[in-house]
């Protein structure tokens, strides 16, 4: 895998977009952008809450798959048809971002980078052929983005095996010796 790049490296290898409210731009509000490690806590704050109950109340758990390896990442969810936070599978489908609200961010000043960065004019870009979404969900695997997980409950660890390590990791955490077997 290539380097990791901290938050600071892609904010300035992708600055913050010029506010725009046209539809290719609110439209890129249907599937929401993922927080880099450091804005989390900013954006709890932001609404008051702890990082515990902003992660129960408005985020989830998404991932990035390379190489056979998960990369876990905490995402703004998507309400489910009741209005509470849906699953992971359900942010898939096409329910807006949780934090839409009349067509617009109601975290704006707090928002994920990936959305900070969105605009219209630079929809599906890349620069230095490195994938934007590829390096933000990198950057979760640095120390800073494991601590986040581990706080609100996942071990990033188990998320980060390889699938020819997976028995190997099962067996750990069942503690029994599969290899006897």
């Amino acid at each position: 895998m290539e380097p990791l790049a901290t938050p600071e490296q892609i904010r300035q290898r992708w600055p913050n977009a010029p506010d725009c409210s046209c539809e290719a731009c609110v439209g890129t509000c249907r599937r929401p952008g993922w927080f880099l490690p450091d804005e989390v806590r900013a954006a709890a704050d932001y609404l008051g809450l702890t990082l515990q109950q902003f992660f129960v109340r408005y985020l989830v758990v998404d991932w990035w798959k390379e190489d056979a390896v998960e990369i876990p990442l905490l995402s703004p969810g998507k309400p489910d048809e009741h209005g509470q936070i849906a699953s992971v599978e359900f942010t898939h489908t096409f329910a807006e971002c949780i934090f839409l609200k009349e067509g617009r961010c109601s975290i704006h000043p707090v928002k994920p980078h990936e959305c900070k960065a969105a605009h219209h004019s630079r929809m599906g870009k890349r620069v230095g052929n490195v994938n934007h979404h590829h390096q933000v969900a990198r950057a979760w695997m640095g120390e800073e983005g494991c601590a986040l997980l581990r706080e609100v409950g996942y071990d990033p660890d188990l998320f980060e095996v390889p699938l020819p390590q997976f028995e190997d990791v099962l067996a750990k955490l069942l503690g029994i010796d599969l290899k006897g077997v």
